[in-house]
């Protein structure tokens, strides 16, 4: 299996006031069976390519292919490709929120409730269920809980 990136950008907040690009003209090959390292200054994009490398963001402009699939591709089982392509975060314990998968759950249900959107969390459990079974990016995760 083998991770190409061809000209790869990422720009945060596309458009906006605050519009920021952390990747620019990326290109990379990485073999078959290879180990890489990542180093670089804090704020010099490494977290934000690693998260392309199994389609938790997706690309301003380029590509990434992961053993000939594109992850831009929108019939590109992204799922399949996180089976392959594994990340392991500086601070695993803390999850997207909290420690564990349940407090996360319980963090998104309280976040919302004070927004008067009020999901019970087994709608938050599903939606998070949803979310990591059908390759769906944390935006939607959130919309879609916020619109229940």
């Amino acid at each position: 299996m083998s991770i190409v990136i061809e000209h790869l950008n990422y720009v945060y907040m596309q458009g906006g006031p605050y519009e920021t690009r952390a990747l620019d003209d990326v290109s990379l090959t990485i073999h078959d069976g290879e180990f890489i390292g990542l180093i670089g200054h804090t704020g010099s994009g490494k977290s934000t390519l690693v998260q392309h490398l199994n389609g938790l963001i997706l690309p301003t402009s380029g590509k990434i292919t992961v053993d000939g699939m594109d992850l831009a591709e929108k019939d590109t089982d992204r799922r399949a490709i996180r089976r392959r392509v594994g990340l392991v975060f500086q601070y695993p314990e803390n999850q997207l929120f909290e420690e564990t998968v349940a407090k996360d759950i319980a963090h998104l249900d309280a976040a919302y409730q004070k927004k008067k959107t009020i999901p019970s969390k087994t709608v938050a459990a599903n939606k998070f269920n949803q979310f990591t079974q059908n390759s769906y990016d944390f935006d939607e995760l959130e919309h879609e809980i916020l619109s229940n």
